[in-house]
């Protein structure tokens, strides 16, 4: 998943640098939506980024 190329799954994070509020992140995989938890502290760079890496993605149907 290309959102834990840029920032690990926060049950990894040991230097706690992820945005990610729950984890793991897989878990909020559902069919083609994913629902992912965001600690305020991280939520604006990783939602632009999220919606950036959205926007450049084929859809899926």
């Amino acid at each position: 998943m290309a959102l834990l190329e840029r920032w690990c799954d926060i049950t990894e994070d040991e230097h706690e640098t992820s945005p990610w509020s729950v984890g793991p992140l897989i878990a909020g995989a559902s069919g083609s939506l994913i629902y992912f938890g965001m600690a305020w502290s991280g939520s604006e760079e990783a939602s632009a980024y999220a919606a950036a890496l959205a926007d450049s993605m084929e859809p899926m149907f």
